[in-house]
C-alpha cells in the first residue's frame, strides 16, 4: 500500500540467553562472567533489574558489537546474599 512504512519486527527473532555470574562496579554497570565466553557481557544500570553483585542470573543480548556484547538482565536465578541489614 503506498504511503505506508515498513517497519522490521525483530519478534520472531530467538534470543541469545547465557547464564552467568553479576559482578556490579562501584559506578553501577554490571558484568556478567559467563563460563566459556571469552569476554564478559556488558549490562549497563537501567537494565540491572532486581539483580546484585554475585547473583546467579539469566541475560538476554541485546547487541553483539566487536569490543563488547552488552545484555540486560531477565531473571535472578540464585541469589549470594539473602539476608540484609537495614530499615
Amino acid at each position: 500500500m503506498p504511503g505506508r512504512k515498513n517497519k522490521k519486527s525483530h519478534s520472531h527473532l530467538p534470543t541469545k540467553q547465557y547464564t552467568g555470574i553479576l559482578d556490579v562496579s562501584r559506578s553501577g554497570m554490571g558484568f556478567v562472567k559467563v563460563e566459556g565466553l571469552d569476554r564478559d557481557i556488558l549490562i549497563h544500570a537501567e537494565n540491572l533489574s532486581n539483580a546484585l553483585s554475585g547473583d546467579t542470573v539469566k541475560v538476554n543480548i541485546i547487541k553483539e558489537g566487536k569490543s563488547r556484547t552488552e545484555g540486560a538482565i531477565e531473571s535472578v536465578l540464585n541469589r549470594k546474599q539473602t539476608e540484609f541489614s537495614g530499615r
